[in-house]
């Protein structure tokens, strides 16, 4: 198959050269434009023809290919024919010995079927007792049924004691908890109130001592006052007696006049100092370092023989209305400590009632602290 291909390409070769070799071209023969012509025409199909060709000689070459393939393929099922006929062969060889087990089979199934026979009435008494054997089963797993309900049943009943003591505990931790968070709250409490009474005692300590510092510095003011008034009287009263030696030693002739004109002056004098006592004690009463409530004024009693003693009187009148002043202090720090304790009442009244914390601070004009300090503290009172 492979050599007409060439064969047929050879003989187009050679007609090509007869072709040649018997039409010579003769270039001056005026048939030589139709040669050309005919050549260039005879070269075109020889092409065609040679395409042709190598196009057959490819399918040629594919064609060989396939029957190689073919070939290749015819020897795969060769072998796997081969390997199938050995197996087949395996096959019937184990189809004889399955035949010959088979057989075997039979007579030992006859022989069993014989030893059946005997045993079958064995066999129904068997079954009997398997059906007894089976009612019995039949009750044993009832009875286990009921069994494993009431033990499920108890299980639930213990599930839900283990609940409530779980629940319990719990509760109880919280208890705990709660009284534990109570007894801190208590103590900070406590120390609170405690710091705070501490706070209120050094306060009243230092309040005391401003207060003796105070009526210390009164007392010393006053009675700086009164000794710059015993001074100033007692310069007036030795001016004046000056005065009035002076015109003694030169109105010698004038004595029985003089006597009245002494018992004017001595009257001026006594006005003068009169004056004098009131201004400082007026002084005393306008100076910003005393308030004018701790402060009485004092009447001076008129002595026109002695008006030493009466700025001394006056000073001890002085003295006695600022420890008069001290009293009515102590009574207004009483009466005060009365109308906190009403106050207070007040706010407990208010909360036993039910009110909030913010409308009671509303009605007593008391903060918020303050009013939860005094009710905790009244109730650490009540549980004490």
């Amino acid at each position: 198959m492979s050599k007409k291909p060439n064969s047929s390409s050879e003989d187009i070769s050679s007609n090509s050269e007869n072709f040649l070799d018997n039409n010579p071209i003769d270039e001056n023969s005026p048939s030589s434009g139709l040669a050309d012509d005919h050549l260039r025409h005879t070269i075109s199909e020889l092409k065609i023809e040679l395409d042709v060709a190598e196009e057959i000689k490819q399918d040629l070459e594919n064609t060989r290919q396939k029957i190689d393939q073919l070939n290749q393929q015819i020897q795969t099922a060769r072998n796997e024919t081969e390997e199938t006929q050995s197996e087949l062969d395996l096959l019937q060889m184990e189809e004889a010995r399955v035949k010959a087990e088979l057989e075997v089979t039979r007579s030992e199934r006859v022989r069993v079927e014989g030893a059946i026979r005997q045993i079958r009435p064995q066999i129904d008494q068997l079954a009997q007792e398997g059906g007894r054997a089976k009612e019995e089963l039949k009750e044993s797993h009832r009875q286990l049924q009921t069994a494993k309900n009431a033990r499920d049943k108890g299980k639930s009943e213990l599930e839900k004691i283990k609940q409530a003591l779980y629940a319990t505990v719990a509760l109880e931790a919280q208890i705990q908890a709660e009284i534990e968070s109570s007894r801190v709250a208590l103590e900070k409490d406590r120390l609170q109130t405690q710091e705070i009474q501490d706070r209120l005692k050094d306060g009243h300590r230092k309040l005391e001592a401003i207060r003796s510092e105070v009526s210390q510095a009164h007392l010393e003011l006053q009675g700086s006052r009164v000794e710059e008034a015993k001074i100033k009287a007692e310069l007036i009263v030795g001016q004046e007696r000056k005065q009035q030696e002076s015109v003694d030693q030169r109105n010698l002739e004038r004595d029985r006049e003089g006597s009245a004109q002494d018992d004017e002056m001595q009257s001026s004098s006594l006005s003068l100092i009169k004056r004098i006592v009131h201004s400082d004690l007026d002084l005393i009463m306008e100076s910003p370092e005393i308030p004018s409530k701790l402060v009485k004024k004092v009447e001076i009693e008129e002595n026109l023989d002695d008006p030493v003693s009466a700025s001394v009187d006056a000073a001890a009148n002085v003295v006695e209305s600022v420890a008069d002043q001290e009293k009515d202090v102590e009574k207004d720090g009483d009466i005060k400590a009365l109308s906190q304790r009403l106050g207070h009442n007040k706010i407990y009244e208010l909360a036993d009632a039910g009110h909030e914390i913010d409308e009671i601070s509303y009605a007593t004009n008391v903060t918020k602290g303050q009013i939860k300090l005094l009710l905790r503290m009244r109730d650490l009172k009540a549980e004490a």
